[in-house]
C-alpha cells in the first residue's frame, strides 16, 4: 500500500509486535466466599473471609476430538515499525508514510521510523 503514496518507491516494512495472538477461552467458573464472624466469651471478636474461585474449560466435540470454546483472540500490540523507502529524504513523502502507518496499523508516530532506501549502483 505505502508504494502506492505519491512520490514513494520500493518500500520494506519490519513491524515488532509485544507478544503473539492470545486466545480467551470459555470456563465455567465457580465462586464461593464464606464469612465468619465469632465472638469468644471474654468479648474478643474475630472476622474471617474465605474466598474460593474454581474453573473448568468448557469444550465441544467436533470429529471425535475435544475443543475448547474461543470467546475471543486478542491481537498482538504493535511495538514499532520501520520502513526504509525510496523517496523518504523528500520531506513531504516522509510525513504521507508516517500518517499512512500511523491510522493503517494504529500506532503513534513516535513509535514509527521511516528511512530513505540507498540508492542502487
Amino acid at each position: 500500500m505505502l508504494e502506492n503514496i505519491v512520490g514513494v518507491g520500493a518500500v520494506d516494512v519490519m513491524v515488532s509486535v509485544d507478544s503473539t495472538e492470545e486466545v480467551v477461552v470459555q470456563r465455567n467458573i465457580k465462586d464461593t466466599q464464606e464469612l465468619t464472624d465469632e465472638t469468644d466469651k471474654d468479648g474478643g471478636k474475630r472476622h474471617v473471609t474465605q474466598y474460593t474461585r474454581d474453573g473448568q474449560i468448557v469444550t465441544y466435540e467436533s470429529s471425535g476430538n475435544e475443543q475448547p470454546i474461543i470467546t475471543k483472540k486478542i491481537k498482538p500490540t504493535v511495538r514499532g515499525v520501520l520502513v526504509v523507502a525510496k523517496g523518504a529524504e523528500n520531506k513531504t513523502v516522509k510525513g504521507l508514510i508516517v500518517d499512512a502507518v500511523e491510522k493503517g496499523l494504529n500506532v503513534p508516530a513516535y513509535r514509527i521510523s521511516v528511512v530513505p532506501r540507498k540508492q542502487s549502483q
